[in-house]
């Protein structure tokens, strides 16, 4: 049984950027917070609230252009990656060129 859908990840997403902890939102979400903790870190997301002073906290929208920022750049990487191991895949749709 698969956890992580689309719409759950949105949620998580938005959770994260307002600045719950990770046991906020593994209540919210009605999972457990290690489960929070482990897609965090696989997405490379913020942690959400830091223990310390929250000073220097940043935006929520600034907490998810960054995640954005992110999962684009790990996207276009795979994309990449799979367009060097196999070149007729996805050349043709990327508009990738590929020297043999």
């Amino acid at each position: 049984m698969t956890v992580w859908n689309d719409d759950k990840i949105r949620v998580l997403t938005e959770l994260t950027a307002a600045g719950l902890s990770a046991e906020q939102t593994a209540r919210k979400m009605g999972i457990t917070r290690n489960m929070v903790v482990g897609k965090r870190w696989r997405m490379k997301m913020p942690s959400g609230m830091s223990r310390g002073s929250t000073k220097h906290k940043k935006s929520p929208r600034a907490v998810l252009a960054v995640i954005r920022q992110t999962v684009k750049k790990k996207r276009e990487k795979r994309l990449v990656r799979i367009a060097r191991n196999k070149p007729g895949r996805l050349c043709f749709n990327l508009g990738l060129t590929y020297d043999y």
